[in-house]
């Protein structure tokens, strides 16, 4: 999880420095022009930002639902320890109940991670096109 926490920042500050670039760039077209790649480029900058930020609850949630998965497994040992057949049912039941959570959670993660990808992309080849001009 902090591996795509630190490749979505790792994205959004590669696109933060090349919006820099293209600010340079702006100097010379028209104003018409200006306006509109500025606001487009805005506005794909906060989409970035926005994934990000989703990436990171998403984040937090894993964590906290791994952290529950552990409790249950050591409640799950006591009641094996102690011939508690019937708790430790109950406990291992909830414990797939937090990994498929979890699995929910990964697939979100990897679809808002291609999100991220396609908006970077998106942003990387207008930014081209700028230049081009």
């Amino acid at each position: 999880m902090a591996n795509l926490r630190a490749k979505a920042h790792q994205i959004r500050n590669g696109h933060v420095s090349r919006l820099e670039e293209t600010r340079k760039v702006f100097d010379k077209l028209p104003m018409s022009a200006k306006k509109k790649a500025a606001a487009d480029l805005a506005t794909r900058y906060n989409q970035l930002i926005g994934i990000d930020n989703r990436l990171e609850r998403l984040d937090r949630l894993v964590a906290a639902n791994e952290e529950k998965i552990r409790d249950l497994t050591q409640r799950a040992q006591k009641c094996a320890a102690n011939y508690d057949f019937q708790g430790l049912a109950e406990l291992l039941k909830r414990c797939e109940k937090f990994q498929k959570h979890n699995s929910k959670l990964f697939a979100i993660i990897e679809r808002t991670e291609s999100k991220l990808s396609e908006i970077a992309k998106r942003v990387a080849k207008e930014v081209n096109e700028v230049n081009k001009k």
